[in-house]
């Protein structure tokens, strides 16, 4: 899997990479490839990486990839990465702002 990932946008920043296996060997007309996915619950890897991550199907033109006039099979999954900006970052900054003291008022 090769992403291009943009940052300039930081911290409104979005990525999308596709997954993709293909079968080289035996053209569309010998072999279809057929593949699912099922989405896991979101686990610390999320929450680690503060995005929020959502998971799709190829689209029907990304199933099939054209080598030198011939056609092979592809199968895959769309990855969609959105950083968390004010839904949860910020949230868990204000609070540990404010369970440490952070928020103080002078008189």
């Amino acid at each position: 899997m090769l992403c291009a990932l943009d940052f300039a946008p930081y911290p409104f920043d979005s990525h999308v990479c596709n997954l993709k296996i293909s079968n080289q060997n035996d053209p569309v007309d010998l072999l279809v490839m057929v593949g699912s996915y099922q989405r896991r619950k979101q686990g610390a890897i999320e929450n680690v990486l503060q995005y929020d991550i959502e998971y799709a199907q190829l689209n029907k033109d990304e199933q099939v990839q054209k080598i030198e006039g011939a056609e092979f099979s592809v199968v895959g999954v769309k990855v969609h990465m959105k950083r968390q900006v004010w839904s949860r970052n910020c949230n868990r900054h204000l609070h540990v702002l404010h369970t440490s003291g952070g928020f103080s008022s002078t008189s």
